[in-house]
């Protein structure tokens, strides 16, 4: 389909299917606020949080939210987070982001399971 073809079809400015076409703008960009950390250290945190989970260790949301302050900190990371600590309103969507991300209240383990 052509640009212009496009363009009437969508209802979209040519020369904004143009740009996308041609690469002046991403296309994965979007409306609204930019992301308050990076999309590759959110990523990151939520490996680890995985690799925790299989590896037995259950980890909170205050943990999390203190660990990824903790991080904020260390890298020097510009946010809009009260003290460097993200708040509820980026966990929730952290939650949307990565959807197989489940953190439950860490149990202790009993004797019977490590024998």
């Amino acid at each position: 389909m052509s640009v212009r073809k496009a363009a009437v079809h969508y209802n979209v400015p040519k020369s904004t299917v143009g740009d996308r076409v041609t690469g002046k703008r991403n296309i994965e960009v979007g409306r609204g606020r930019k992301p308050a950390l990076p999309l590759e250290l959110e990523n990151s945190i939520g490996k680890s949080v995985k690799r925790a989970s299989q590896l037995g260790v259950g980890i909170s949301r205050r943990q999390l939210l203190a660990r990824t302050g903790t991080l904020v900190k260390k890298l020097k990371i510009k946010t809009p987070f009260k003290n460097s600590i993200p708040g509820k309103d980026w966990w929730q969507n952290l939650k949307e982001r990565h959807t197989d991300l489940v953190i439950r209240k860490p149990e202790k383990t009993g004797s019977l399971s490590q024998m």
